[in-house]
């Protein structure tokens, strides 16, 4: 029994060897990146870039534009005038015409409220 035993161990281990063999001579697997991120920010980083500086640049010139109009609002109040620059036109009212549009404002809201107010006493 001792030897059918013996003989077994050493039929399993020249197996085991002969498999370790064969497996060295294949072609490893390639082993996969533990950075697989690597290859999207090599690929996409600037396209990235480029569309989030235009997205920097865009907002600081509709912001410039926005303060820009702004400004010439607030010193049309303290002035008193209205003051619109359409490019090369400047349209400036007089005193007087400023007052007749503030006047034709306040009459369009009257009605406006008028019109949104439900009437309380009905017959």
């Amino acid at each position: 029994m001792n030897s059918l035993l013996r003989t077994l161990r050493v039929r399993h281990t020249r197996l085991l060897q002969m498999q370790r063999r064969a497996n060295s001579s294949q072609v490893p697997e390639k082993e996969v990146s533990p950075h697989i991120q690597i290859g999207f920010y090599k690929t996409f980083s600037r396209p990235i870039a480029k569309t989030l500086l235009m997205a920097t640049f865009t907002y600081q010139f509709v912001y410039w534009g926005w303060v820009y109009l702004e400004k010439g609002e607030i010193k049309a109040q303290t002035t008193g005038e209205r003051l619109w620059n359409i490019g090369r036109i400047n349209i400036e009212c007089s005193q007087g015409a400023v007052a007749e549009i503030e006047g034709l404002e306040k009459e369009l809201k009257g009605l406006t409220d008028a019109k949104t107010k439900p009437e309380t006493s009905r017959p």
